[in-house]
């Protein structure tokens, strides 16, 4: 998977990614390493679109709206599509993906998830 701010995968906070929109038969797989809770801040190839050219550590505080905006709309569909992966995600995260998709609401940011080095040095 590589780095794209126009990513078409996000992460959750249920610990798989879902597609945020469709993806095409050889088109590659793109999530925004934001995402990742990554330890150092990177530049990257500046792409259409986008002014962004540095992933940093703390975008998840930044971005994490925007991302969870995509992942509802996106798991809403979640019924409508095929999923050979569902056994895959934990039995304790089902019910949450369960109310995201039927509700449109996402019981748990991907903020939840930021880890805050500089609190332990």
């Amino acid at each position: 998977m590589n780095h794209s701010f126009h990513a078409n995968c996000l992460g959750t906070a249920y610990e798989f990614e879902v597609a945020v929109r469709d993806i095409y038969s050889g088109e590659q797989l793109t999530d925004d390493y934001g995402t990742l809770n990554i330890d150092e801040s990177f530049k990257s190839i500046p792409k259409y679109g986008t002014k962004k050219e540095e992933v940093y550590p703390d975008d998840l505080l930044y971005y994490s709206e925007e991302w969870d905006q995509k992942v509802i709309e996106a798991i809403q569909h979640f019924y409508e599509v095929n999923q050979p992966l569902i056994h895959l995600i934990r039995p304790e995260f089902m019910e949450k993906v369960k109310i995201t998709a039927t509700e449109q609401i996402l019981l748990d940011s991907i903020k939840c998830i930021y880890y805050d080095r500089n609190k332990f040095r």
